[in-house]
């Protein structure tokens, strides 16, 4: 079933280096640049939850490859994100991902913002 997802806040007091999400970007954005930006998507008050989809935890730091977005937003209000850190993909979460994801509310999408 894969990695269970990581809480946004849980990650960015456990990851160590720019490095931590989205590692092949070059030039790579900031680990602060990251946490700021998320941290604004997640700012209205809507219930909006931000989760990170992780390849790495068992030792140090995590790394994260996709954000995993449940809201009740359009995809249309990820994607100047999405540009902005050159993510490859803002897609409809795959099954996988949902059960990972758990209880999605009523009304709500989840989005999955991905680094290839």
């Amino acid at each position: 079933m894969g990695k269970p997802l990581m809480p946004m806040q849980e990650f960015f007091e456990k990851a160590l280096g720019d490095d931590s999400i989205a590692s092949n970007l070059d030039p790579h954005p900031s680990l602060e640049a990251f946490r700021a930006a998320l941290h604004e998507l997640e700012r209205p008050s809507d219930g909006t939850r931000i989760l990170m989809e992780l390849i790495e935890d068992d030792v140090g730091s995590p790394v994260a490859e996709a954000i995993v977005i449940v809201t009740p937003r359009p995809k249309e209000g990820f994607q100047s994100f999405a540009e902005t850190f050159i993510a490859d993909w803002v897609i409809a979460a795959d099954d996988r991902i949902i059960r990972l994801v758990g209880v999605v509310p009523k009304g709500f999408n989840v989005w999955h913002i991905v680094w290839d």
